[in-house]
């Protein structure tokens, strides 16, 4: 993963001004869009895996792995609950849970974009599998992992009669 070096001179020096949002894109088949979601207060058309998309002010945080001697690199993702407005989304993904949810995370610089559209500053842009996503009145945790190293559908072989004659008994 690449960082620009517009993003890098922030980072680095924080020039007066300059500002960055952070835009996590949860996507799973069975919803029609991906939810996109930032954690600033504005509201922005961002360029999210190759796509232009409304992007919805929505507070989160990133909590990333603790150092333990077990190698989870999981990381939780905490978003605010308050409008509830990613409840329906988690229902539609509930419907198919054999499939992981996709979590695409990526950081945005006010003032770099094309016609309107914020650039990533991330390439390619860091993707986790949604493991689980636990919910109450507050908020809404979801545990993204680095599992899927090798970009492979799950499960990665497809059990039928055909390959596995004992299925059919």
């Amino acid at each position: 993963m690449a960082i620009s070096p517009a993003l890098a001179a922030i980072y680095n020096a924080n020039p007066s001004g300059a500002y960055y949002a952070e835009v996590i894109c949860i996507s799973h088949s069975s919803l029609l869009e991906p939810v996109v979601i930032t954690n600033t207060s504005v509201e922005f058309f961002a360029l999210v895996d190759g796509v232009s998309r409304n992007v919805i002010p929505t507070p989160f945080t990133i909590k990333l792995p603790d150092k333990d001697t077990s190698g989870s690199q999981s990381m939780n993702i905490v978003i605010s609950n308050r409008e509830q407005n990613m409840i329906h989304a988690i229902e539609k993904m509930a419907e198919q849970p054999y499939e992981a949810a996709v979590c695409t995370y990526n950081v945005y610089i006010k003032g770099q974009s094309v016609f309107g559209v914020h650039v990533p500053q991330y390439t390619p842009s860091p993707r986790y599998d949604i493991t689980s996503f636990s919910v109450d009145e507050g908020t809404i945790v979801a545990v993204a992992t680095k599992t899927n190293l090798h970009n492979r559908r799950w499960p990665k072989v497809l059990y039928t009669p055909t390959l596995f004659p004992g299925l059919d008994k």
